[in-house]
């Protein structure tokens, strides 16, 4: 399993005196496998050496892209960019283990096995903050 996460050199100043800072998983994603040959994790980097060149102001003055190789190059263009990884062992597991992930962290750049709304809510876009 890999992951794609930026983490910002944002330091954010708790109420106890101590700091904190925070990544965001942007991609989960597996290599390897039974019967999928040439699936390495070296293989899947190189895949993504394409979309790390973008332009990172690019997030915030233009609108997402709808097509995956145009959201991985919006998405992936965000510095610091690291490149997690974890071995499993029982290959049984591993789809079962990046479906959790994904509905844990919610990645931008993942579709599949992603959180969905439910309710009266789920169609009605709501800020994120409100003054009160």
């Amino acid at each position: 399993l890999y992951m794609f996460v930026w983490r910002p050199s944002i330091r954010l100043a708790m109420a106890d005196d101590s700091w904190s800072s925070f990544h965001q998983v942007l991609y989960i994603g597996q290599a390897g496998g039974s019967g999928q040959r040439g699936n390495t994790l070296r293989n899947r980097y190189k895949d993504y050496k394409k979309h790390l060149r973008g332009n990172p102001e690019n997030l915030w003055t233009e609108e997402p892209p709808t097509t995956r190789a145009g959201r991985l190059t919006h998405y992936l263009a965000l510095r610091p960019l690291e490149f997690w990884f974890a071995t499993v062992e029982n290959r049984a597991k591993i789809k079962n283990l990046e479906a959790r992930l994904i509905n844990l962290y919610n990645p931008p750049l993942n579709n599949q096995n992603r959180p969905k709304l439910r309710g009266r809510l789920s169609s009605i876009p709501q800020p994120a903050l409100r003054d009160s």
